[in-house]
């Protein structure tokens, strides 16, 4: 009977194994590490960390706008995110609604409580993550619907994963800004927020205060949530960070201010810095040598605190882009306000601050593109005629063989292909990866059991199909299998691969190398095997340069369009002829996140506080003239829609006059001269339409109204916004504007304090426009008092 194994020989029996822990690669633990490194990263960036956070105490919000405390059982106030985390984590329900005014930190604090979060996250909890509320429609998408495409957003890599953490209430969503919602769907956004939230979800959503209470007042506070409220900074905390975060060459000129706070701890400049949003403002702006931290002081002293606000955001743009050494390129302060107010007009508008290179040319210019694929046909046919013998019925065979050749290669070569593999509706989008990265996780997916069973199926199907074209049509087996191989290509190119940090820069990075394999390498294959023998016999009987015209100029275009890198490319090099952007697009935005003006939300920009993108993009224009539910028409679009008549209707008229009579006779100078008419009205008319369309501004009616009076009260979308009920108004009169002896405005009385509130700028005249009027004589009735001068009439 042999011995059992002993350690005598220097073997010992006892195995152990190193197991990984748990959760350690899983789907929350990547989206954990992903967030804290986006976070982390924008903190960073926004000088968060610089030397240290400013400290702003949070207490408890209204008992008004909060459940019934049985409900809540629990409180979270303080400034340490440490402690403020811990509160969050005792609640019963941790749910917690963080209000304070504009400018009062909240999305900031919202970043740093999500870091403590993810910080102190044990395995099984959800993962906090930040999702912007900007842009989000509840009437259209459902709140999870709409949480999971943000996070794709941010964090593509994770996109298969993503809406089973959803569904499964994996994550705890730091819902950012309600009030950043239209302000006509906030209400039901409550209601589908508290619709959505089962008996243990968890939740942070940030808002500002009036916002939320007019809310509330519709729709009920958020069920068992905590709610806390931003205090205003004390003068002795604002003076203790300005010392500790101006250069120490700067101390004398800020002497006057910091003297100021000790002096008068509640006075007009205490209240004007109340604010981290307007301390940071103050401090980039007065950081040049050339100006004096002093006029803070005469300009709190002479007006409301929004003044001083207003001035610092007018001031922020000539601050950050002065000339700076070893900056290159060097962007003048009138270049960068230019190329920003376009951004936030026609891109951002009041719908969302968000930034997206790929959607620009949605939203910017469509028509110059149109005309340029409809001007290739005359083109084209007319090519077909000067080469080709002058007789009218070879004439028009050759025109309408011309045309369907156009047709068949810009149709077929682009779009056929896609339908015929099952792809026709896959958008070519990028997802941050590089094609190795993405080759590489289509093989791990290949080794899955899933991948497996798809691989096997199409082996067998490709194989079966193979063999019968080979034995009944050996002539079509190139093409056949071109197909066959391209559809994994396809596959390749839209895998999704664990990349790390996506950003703007990092995404146009690889959507221009998946629109160079896909135009070299599919496109190509397809387009040689399968449609040139089918053009080829539409284009016999044409002459080659014709057939190199047609084929290469639908081709290039048509898969250059096809790629939202292409259509980028095409549209920054028409912004940047016109002045409307900088050539090098990216490096502007780069380093306008740089200085403070933008922050980076995974592949998209955004303006980083609302009063920035209000200030370049207001939504109203400057002055008397003002949109507003009820007054005159946007004549700029007008006048935009009236230039896509008259420029388009020139071109078909020029071609049809012209190049109709070449058509049928074959006489190549009429044709000559019809092309040209036709190429001078599109010179024409593709600059005058993008610079019409750059100025026409935003067309959400959200934004093209300033005021709405209607039966139930007075509505204002300007900031700060304004929402009465008639109930709660005294009158509504006409006054002079204060300091401005030549300019009226309109006012409402309050009735619970007669406080006296501005409500509308009427520029030089007292009398507002006649159908503002008389929807206040509808609807205001004796509360509404006109101004009494006859010698002003209505304009």
């Amino acid at each position: 009977m042999s011995e059992p194994p002993s350690d005598r020989d220097g073997v010992n029996n006892t195995v152990t194994f190193s197991l990984p822990p748990p959760d350690a690669d899983s789907a929350p633990q990547r989206l954990a590490r992903a967030t804290d490194e986006r976070l982390t990263r924008e903190a960073t960036d926004q000088g968060l960390f610089r030397p240290t956070p400013l400290p702003v105490h949070w207490r408890d919000g209204p008992a008004d706008l909060a459940d019934h405390h049985e409900n809540i059982q629990g409180q979270v106030s303080g400034n340490d995110p440490a402690h403020l985390a811990a509160a969050f984590r005792r609640l019963p329900r941790p749910r917690l609604v963080v209000l304070g005014p504009a400018g009062a930190g909240k999305t900031t604090f919202a970043t740093l409580l999500t870091l403590r979060l993810i910080q102190e996250r044990r395995t099984g909890d959800p993962v906090p993550v930040v999702v912007g509320l900007a842009g989000w429609d509840p009437t259209r998408q459902r709140l999870p619907e709409w949480i999971t495409t943000r996070l794709t957003a941010q964090h593509p890599a994770l996109a298969d994963e993503l809406p089973e953490l959803v569904s499964q209430r994996r994550v705890l969503p730091v819902l950012d800004g309600l009030d950043e919602v239209d302000r006509r769907w906030q209400a039901q956004a409550l209601e589908e927020i508290n619709g959505t939230l089962g008996p243990d979800a968890q939740l942070i959503l940030t808002c500002r205060t009036v916002d939320y209470a007019e809310a509330v007042r519709q729709a009920g506070p958020i069920g068992s949530a905590a709610v806390i409220e931003a205090d205003p900074l004390s003068s002795d905390t604002v003076a203790a960070y300005l010392w500790r975060t101006v250069k120490p060459q700067r101390l004398p000129a800020w002497t006057p201010v910091l003297d100021r706070l000790a002096a008068d701890l509640d006075g007009p400049l205490a209240r004007a810095l109340s604010t981290p949003w307007a301390v940071w403002l103050a401090r980039t702006v007065h950081d040049r040598p050339d100006t004096d931290p002093a006029d803070l002081i005469a300009l709190a002293d002479t007006g409301p605190a929004d003044r001083v606000t207003e001035a610092l955001v007018a001031g922020l743009i000539p601050a950050v882009y002065r000339d700076r050494p070893g900056d290159r390129p060097r962007w003048r302060p009138d270049q960068a306000r230019r190329w920003l107010t376009l951004l936030a007009t026609r891109v951002c508008g009041a719908s969302t601050p968000e930034i997206n290179w790929r959607e620009v040319d949605r939203r910017v210019a469509v028509w110059p593109v149109l005309w340029l694929i409809a001007l290739q046909l005359p083109v084209a046919v007319g090519l077909s005629l000067w080469t080709g013998e002058p007789s009218p019925v070879a004439t028009i065979s050759r025109a309408m063989a011309t045309a369907l050749a156009f047709l068949s290669v810009w149709g077929l070569a682009n779009y056929l292909f896609l339908l015929l593999v099952g792809v026709a509706h896959v958008s070519w989008t990028a997802t941050g990866a590089s094609l190795r990265d993405r080759a590489r996780a289509a093989g791990r997916w290949a080794r899955t059991t899933g991948g497996r069973r798809t691989a096997t199926a199409w082996g067998v199907l490709a194989l079966t199909v193979l063999v019968v074209v080979g034995l009944t049509a050996p002539s079509a087996l190139p093409a056949v299998a071109v197909c066959l191989v391209a559809l994994p290509a396809t596959a390749v190119l839209h895998a999704r691969a664990d990349s790390g940090v996506t950003s703007p820069r990092v995404l146009m990075r690889h959507e221009r190398q998946v629109f160079l394999v896909r135009a070299l390498v599919v496109d190509s294959a397809v387009l040689a095997v399968l449609f040139l023998p089918v053009a080829a016999r539409v284009l016999d009987h044409l002459p080659r340069a014709t057939v190199a015209v047609v084929v290469a100029t639908t081709v290039v275009e048509g898969v250059f369009l096809s790629s939202p890198w292409g259509r980028w490319t095409l549209l920054r090099t028409i912004l940047a002829m016109t002045g409307r952007l900088p050539w090098r697009t990216l490096r502007f935005l780069d380093g306008a996140r740089d200085r403070g003006l933008l922050r980076q939300d995974g592949g998209v920009y955004q303006f980083r506080h609302t009063t920035l993108l209000r200030h370049l993009a207001p939504p109203h224009p400057t002055g008397s003239r003002y949109l507003l539910e009820t007054a005159r028409v946007d004549r700029d679009r007008v006048v935009a829609d009236l230039a896509h008549v008259v420029l388009g209707a020139t071109m078909l008229l020029g071609g049809a006059i012209l190049l109709l009579p070449a058509l049928l006779t074959g006489w190549v100078p009429l044709y000559i001269v019809g092309g040209a008419l036709a190429g001078l009205s599109l010179l024409v008319h593709l600059p005058v339409v993008v610079v019409l369309r750059i100025r026409r501004g935003p067309s959400n009616p959200a934004t093209d109204r300033r005021l709405r009076i209607g039966p139930a009260g007075i509505e204002r979308f300007d900031e700060p916004p304004l929402s009465l009920s008639w109930d709660d108004i005294e009158r509504v009169t006409v006054h002079r504007t204060p300091d401005l002896d030549h300019t009226y405005a309109l006012y409402v009385t309050r009735a619970r304090d007669g406080e006296r509130i501005f409500l509308y700028d009427l520029g030089p005249s007292p009398v507002p426009p006649r159908k503002v009027d008389g929807a206040l004589v509808r609807f205001a009735g004796p509360t509404w008092v006109p101004w009494k001068s006859e010698r002003w009439t209505h304009p």
